[in-house]
């Protein structure tokens, strides 16, 4: 009707524009105003769109052939749409990795963003292009270079991260080592990690000797050559090759030239060691010094309290002889050496401890110069100190006496001619002994109206013996080189008979004795005649023996020094 209207009558367009507003040519139900094709009942708006029929069904306006209105046509249809359902995906649109979707229709989904040539996921890290499996690892950086699923701070893979990057793992370039790794000892590998030496299995801190240790049991930390040998135990706990010998070592904190005539005075559990020394040094140094330490083998350090009860702070112009006597008794001790200047000269010594010197006598000897080759003392409470020197060249047996340690003076003092022996000693009941020319005989010193004189008693007489003054009795080593002793009865005991010895020491009560030989060793002899080798840092020249309570102990001197040990005894 519209067409005829125009056809016949010429309308204007605002009368047309009512007219539509009124007409419904298709009769779709829509107006012709509204509806884009009033000439087809299918089209109207809100009918349902067919896309790509080439018509807008729905009157919409929009591009049949881009039916996600992204501004491009399906590709099926001449466009270039890979997804026509979907407005975020044309060409030229955002990708979005991993989406599994090809947002720009570039052929595929991102799934390489940093064009490494590896995909994601296999490609571990997709934004950094060093990154991918087949890359160089480099290790300890953070980051897992190949993608292997790895820690980087373990390199070789045994679960422990490397020590030097938070982990425990000693040596990162070895599976087979890592905290709780099985290890075995002596490889040189701390398999386990540790931490301890892998020649030292039982950890005392002595390695074994297929490591170049001295550790003759690694699998006991009690037994190392630093340890504390005990006497009748079966065990060689020191490692010096003998279940009952023990390591002499130098004298800490002292340095010796010419040490000699060491003395033990054993009392209850402790010692006290005397030393003789042309120079004897820690800190200062004593000149012909006799020196003297309190020695507890329990204690660390073991020897303490030094009194240099004979020396000087310089040189002076006699020298101390070959031999010395020192003893103890409670806080008080007391000492007898022998000097040599123009004339010979005994030298009486006696403090109480810390107190100060009581006594600091000297008798001297004439005009003998020979050197005293023994001396000897005997005390009696406090009342009396008496001493006693003697040698087989100039014959003269010396004796003094200091009736009262609180004089500190020689009150009475004898030379006996005659007497050619070159040891001599009190015995415990306080008579003086010697031996001139083989004979064993006891000297009594008394006063009458003329002076003092001695009186000779011969006891026994003896083969010709080399003898030393030996411990606090008279013993020593005869012409063989036999260690013996004498009994207060006068009688001579040989209890060793198959070695030569050039210097011995014999314990008080005759069970036991030190011995040195021709090569400067030590052995310890048991009056079943059974000898112990002793092992000496030092040569030795002179040597000295005790027990006290508990322990036993040796101490040996000689040209480079003093060196003493000890063991325990069950």
């Amino acid at each position: 009707m519209i067409l005829s209207l125009l056809a016949c009558t010429w309308v204007g367009p605002k009368a047309l524009d009512e007219r539509l507003r009124t007409v419904d040519d298709d009769g779709d139900g829509v107006l012709a105003a509204d509806d884009c094709n009033d000439q087809d009942a299918a089209i109207f708006p809100g009918a349902t769109e067919t896309w790509y029929d080439g018509v807008d069904g729905d009157c919409g306006g929009d591009d049949d052939f881009d039916s996600d209105a992204d501004g491009h046509g399906a590709s099926a249809f001449g466009g270039d749409d890979c997804d026509d359902v979907d407005p975020a995906v044309y060409p030229g649109a955002p990708e979005v990795p991993y989406d599994g979707v090809d947002n720009d229709c570039a052929g595929g989904d991102l799934v390489d963003v940093d064009a490494d040539g590896s995909d994601w996921p296999v490609d571990c890290d997709d934004e950094d292009a060093s990154t991918h499996p087949g890359a160089e690892e480099t290790w300890y950086d953070g980051v897992d270079s190949d993608c292997a699923g790895d820690d980087d701070y373990d390199q070789d893979g045994d679960g422990a991260p490397s020590d030097l990057h938070g982990g425990g793992d000693c040596d990162d370039l070895d599976a087979g080592i890592y905290p709780g790794a099985p290890d075995a000892w002596y490889d040189g590998v701390d398999s386990d990690c540790a931490g301890d030496d892998d020649w030292d299995q039982d950890l005392d801190g002595y390695q074994d000797p297929s490591g170049g240790g001295d550790d003759c049991d690694d699998t006991r930390a009690d037994v190392h050559v630093d340890a504390l040998e005990t006497v009748g135990d079966a065990l060689d706990a020191d490692c010096d090759g003998t279940p009952d010998g023990f390591r002499l070592r130098a004298v800490a904190g002292w340095t010796f030239a010419e040490a000699r005539s060491p003395l033990l005075v054993a009392e209850a559990g402790t010692a006290w060691l005397s030393v003789l020394a042309t120079e004897a040094t820690s800190g200062p140094t004593y000149y012909d010094a006799g020196v003297a330490w309190s020695l507890d083998p329990s204690a660390d350090p073991a020897l303490t309290g030094q009194s240099p009860w004979l020396g000087n702070t310089s040189d002076p112009a006699y020298v101390t002889g070959a031999t010395q006597a020192w003893t103890r008794a409670g806080e008080r001790w007391f000492g007898v050496a022998g000097l040599i200047g123009v004339t010979r000269t005994l030298v009486l010594r006696a403090a109480d401890g810390d107190a100060g010197t009581r006594v600091s006598a000297t008798s001297s000897s004439g005009s003998v110069a020979e050197p005293f080759t023994g001396v000897s003392l005997a005390t009696f409470g406090d009342t009396r100190l008496e001493a006693l020197g003697c040698d087989a060249t100039a014959a003269v047996l010396s004796w003094a006496r200091v009736s009262s340690l609180d004089s500190g003076a020689v009150d009475a003092a004898l030379e006996v001619e005659g007497v050619a022996s070159p040891a001599c000693s009190f015995d415990a009941a306080g008579s003086a002994w010697a031996a001139p020319d083989g004979v064993l005989t006891r000297y009594t010193f008394a006063e009458d109206v003329d002076g003092w004189h001695a009186t000779a008693e011969p006891v026994s007489v003896l083969r010709p013996l080399t003898l030393e003054p030996v411990g606090s009795g008279l013993g020593g080593l005869d012409e063989s080189g036999q260690v013996f002793t004498w009994t207060e009865s006068g009688g001579l005991s040989i209890w060793r008979a198959t070695d030569a010895w050039i210097a011995a020491d014999v314990l008080p009560d005759g069970s036991a004795a030190g011995v040195v030989d021709a090569a400067g060793g030590v052995s310890w002899l048991a009056s079943d005649w059974s000898e112990v080798p002793l092992t000496s840092e030092l040569w030795a020249s002179s040597v000295a023996v005790a027990e006290p309570t508990g322990w036993r102990v040796a101490v040996v001197a000689g040209p480079d020094g003093v060196a003493m040990g000890w063991a325990a005894r069950e």
